[in-house]
């Protein structure tokens, strides 16, 4: 069988919340929009009927079902894709299974997670994935809520542990604030499917976006990832720094500059100012962007008075490591 050449790749993940009724839907959805990978969770089958149904011309499956009533992921691979089981992770004890795939010039895992709505999130896996890979994907539905997420309604466990993932380790989200669950009787939506990944990674993200257009009668919507190899995303200072102070969560933004880790024992103050101030700068912009909405479009309108208090908070953070600096 011919290779396939994976400078590009395609992942779609979809918590289907019960797959066998939206079996025609979703060979339907497969055949139109052929994904090199699928990530699907909360397939809500045993292993007998994970081996009848979860089964797909031209694609090859790893999986972990778990009974009728709930839970169970899947990965699918496009045949010609070369791939092996990684289970890496599998001490963890959770609902997650994983692959790795060659996309360019790297051996990369994928994991896919699906982690129920009263199970409590361990920091420490976030760290041991941080530790092992360089690069890596991580999809699935998280059940986790927090501004930095882009949800809408407050904070759970889960989301402030995320948070304080994306800010201190080796991981990035590669979501915007699109909705991926919704309740049409309450009229209720939450961002609750994830695509997070090593910064690398995100470097390669050319598309992502939440396919309303493929409502399977889940109440998740599926992902699309498309990732280019080729493709390295021009980064402009100037856009980055378009921030949408009127939307700001200043207590999150405070929050997360207290949880800086900022060690200056191995600094050499006199010749690593600069290097010090890189590391600053870095750590406010970490912060910003998971606590200050970008501004949609070319609006252009800021408000001065939230523009302070950022200045502000940025400000006292500096005062307090030169202080720290001056006394050590």
């Amino acid at each position: 069988m011919e290779c396939l050449n994976l400078n590009n790749l395609t992942i779609v993940q979809w918590n289907c919340n019960g797959f066998i009724p939206k079996l025609d839907l979703f060979k339907h959805f497969l055949s139109r929009l052929n994904p090199d990978i699928v990530l699907l969770n909360e397939l809500k089958v045993d292993e007998i009927r994970d081996n009848f149904f979860v089964n797909f011309t031209n694609y090859s499956k790893i999986s972990k079902p778990r009974n009728n009533f709930g839970g169970g992921e899947a990965i699918l691979i496009k045949n010609g894709i070369e791939f092996f089981q990684d289970l890496s992770l599998d001490n963890w004890g959770l609902e997650l299974v994983g692959i790795r795939v060659r996309l360019g010039k790297c051996i990369v895992p994928i994991f896919c997670l699906y982690n129920p709505p009263n199970h409590i999130l361990d920091y420490s896996f976030f760290e041991d994935i941080s530790s092992k890979f360089p690069t890596f994907i991580l999809g699935g539905d998280f059940n986790a809520k927090a501004g930095a997420l882009g949800c809408t309604t407050g904070s759970n466990s889960n989301g402030l542990i995320l948070e304080k993932a994306l800010l201190n380790l080796n991981f990035s989200l590669v979501n915007d604030n699109s909705p991926t669950y919704f309740q049409i009787n309450r009229d209720y939506t939450q961002v609750l499917d994830l695509f997070l990944c090593s910064p690398n990674i995100l470097d390669k993200s050319a598309e992502f976006k939440v396919l309303y257009e493929w409502d399977m009668t889940s109440d998740h919507y599926p992902l699309l990832l498309n990732l280019d190899f080729g493709f390295k995303k021009n980064i402009n200072l100037s856009d980055e720094l378009k921030f949408d102070y009127l939307k700001s969560n200043w207590a999150l933004f405070k929050s997360l500059l207290n949880q800086c880790n900022i060690s200056l024992k191995d600094f050499n103050i006199k010749s690593s100012v600069e290097k010090l101030n890189e590391i600053i700068t870095e750590e406010i912009l970490k912060a910003a962007k998971l606590s200050i909405p970008k501004e949609e479009g070319k609006k252009k309108f800021r408000s001065n008075a939230d523009k302070k208090k950022y200045n502000k908070l940025t400000a006292e953070l500096r005062t307090q490591l030169r202080d720290f600096r001056n006394k050590s």
